[in-house]
């Protein structure tokens, strides 16, 4: 075999790596990059371009040298054509669709010759993880992975089996410590994908599931306002009903005043018993100067919040949440923020229903703009909350409150349409699922996306979710329906929330307003 000095590409000498089976001459893989180089291939689904890659050629051609063929796809046969030099082969490679003429040994070629085409493999896990390889194969398939995104994770699960033997460690054993350790194993010996907790991330799913792989220890408090954290975000999910989301913002806000306003940080408690109401004026006004009107608000919120919690808790003496200053809301200034009819029809339009994603997006679009529910709210719907007999939907809103509504003919027919041909068949009970692997429940702002997405399809500038709230109670509010009414289906706790789309009955306003001084004049 020739050397080849180019690039300093010059490790020809070296013997062949223990596991590769098959004999392939390093001329061919260095006349296979020339091809791809000249073919001017696009960068494939690890971003890298030919210019990145020929940046570190001499090393980059040598991995794929080292590469056993266990850590690839088996080959299948597509078709062949004999040449003077042995075989002429097409292969067809994710970076690049380029036609490369490799000379394969008589043990490399397929039966009467061909060319050849990487195909999804069935990987063999051996070791310690052998026992569950089954198993999670028909997991994946279950929540409707392709099968090539398959086949990547089953390699990925060979390859912790294998880590887990040449360390002597069982399933067990596997922490998150050892699992970032693995990553960093991955990415050390030139892995360039499947090398962050995401990508592992079903595989731990799937071995905790079954009780083999211990869970991520709890973080443990250090210190004592993070205790107090601790126990002000159980409060607020007990007794408060709120959800993750909203627990986390409170207790974003609770942590920025403790870290300013806490007479005694380091001692249980926090010294808490000596807080003052001028020092809770003095935190907001400081936060008053860097955020909006509604983002002052929020913080108010929480804070009035946390002081009810210490009053309860025996932190404070007295209840301090009067003392909380409220932002001026500027809940009566302007109108609603509604679309207009003609740009929910066009939101509604843009989806293809033609295929399962549009007739799902579909029917978060009707339900949005019909129900005015909130994204929270469409993204928590199940299969049980419909009952079609009686022509209504459960809706479960802000503080786990449960109500029930009429079911629209139109939000109906549109639900029924992605249940039949659209709705992936599995276990979750969730309505709405994605429509990509894993066939899981959409969070809420995934709801949001859908919203933003058929803006863009619209060619309306991206507006969120809760616009078609305001949209469905401006259209209810139009059509004549009373305030009281319009309350009622956007489940408002008072009235005054509902007050606000008083505004866009014009003609009922110019019936009261009067005139203006010196207009008949």
């Amino acid at each position: 075999m020739n050397v080849i000095n180019r690039k300093g590409w010059n490790r020809m000498s070296e013997p062949m790596p223990e596991g590769k089976s098959h004999v392939i001459p390093r001329q061919v893989v260095w006349e296979a990059w020339l091809k791809v180089k000249e073919n001017g291939g696009a960068a494939g689904v690890d971003g890298v371009t030919i210019g990145q890659f020929e940046e570190g050629v001499k090393d980059n051609l040598y991995k794929l040298w080292l590469c056993r063929v266990e850590d690839y796809a088996e080959w299948a046969v597509l078709g062949a054509s004999p040449s003077s030099s042995g075989v002429q082969a097409r292969w067809w490679t994710r970076h690049n669709q380029a036609t490369l003429r490799d000379a394969y040994s008589s043990e490399q070629r397929a039966p009467g010759g061909g060319s050849i085409m990487k195909r999804p493999d069935r990987p063999q896990v051996t070791g310690a993880l052998a026992p569950y390889a089954e198993g999670f194969r028909e997991e994946l398939s279950r929540q409707g992975y392709s099968p090539w995104t398959a086949s990547e994770h089953m390699y990925l699960m060979s390859g912790l089996s294998r880590w887990l033997d040449g360390r002597d460690l069982s399933p067990a054993q596997l922490s998150s410590a050892r699992i970032e350790e693995f990553l960093i194993h991955r990415r050390s010996c030139g892995q360039a994908r499947w090398i962050t907790p995401r990508a592992i991330a079903p595989l731990l799913g799937y071995l905790r599931g079954l009780g083999v792989v211990p869970a991520p220890a709890a973080a443990v408090p250090a210190s004592p306002a993070e205790r107090l954290l601790a126990e002000f975000a159980a409060y607020l999910a007990t007794e408060r009903g709120l959800c993750p989301a909203t627990i986390a913002a409170y207790r974003h806000r609770a942590g920025l005043f403790l870290s300013t306003c806490a007479p005694e940080p380091a001692v249980e408690g926090c010294g808490l018993e000596r807080l003052e109401p001028r020092q809770i004026s003095a935190f907001l006004l400081a936060e008053c100067a860097q955020r909006s009107v509604g983002s002052t608000k929020n913080v108010a919120t929480a804070l009035r919040v946390l002081m009810r919690f210490l009053f309860l808790e025996g932190y404070t003496a007295a209840s301090l949440a009067g003392t909380v200053p409220r932002a001026i809301p500027w809940r009566d200034s302007g109108r609603s923020r509604a679309l207009e009819p003609g740009q929910v029809s066009r939101l509604l339009a843009s989806c293809d229903r033609r295929n399962p994603a549009g007739r799902r997006d579909f029917a978060i679009l009707t339900t949005l703009a019909r129900l005015g529910l909130r994204a929270s709210e469409v993204a928590s719907l199940k299969l049980d909350d419909l009952d079609w007999r009686a022509g209504e939907i459960t809706v479960c809103g802000k503080g786990g409150r449960k109500d029930r509504l009429p079911l629209p003919a139109d939000v109906g027919a549109a639900i029924t349409s992605y249940c039949r041909r659209g709705r992936p068949r599995n276990e979750h009970r969730a309505l709405f699922l994605q429509v990509q692997a894993p066939y899981g429940p959409l969070a809420s702002h995934a709801v949001t996306c859908v919203v933003q997405a058929a803006c863009r399809r619209a060619g309306m500038d991206p507006v969120g979710a809760h616009r078609l709230r305001h949209s469905a109670a401006t259209a209810m509010r139009r059509a004549g329906a009373p305030l009281v009414e319009v309350g009622q289906v956007l489940r408002h706790g008072l009235l005054a929330s509902s007050a606000l789309y008083a505004k866009e009955d014009l003609p009922a306003l110019a019936s009261i307003a009067r005139e203006w001084p010196g207009a008949r004049s």
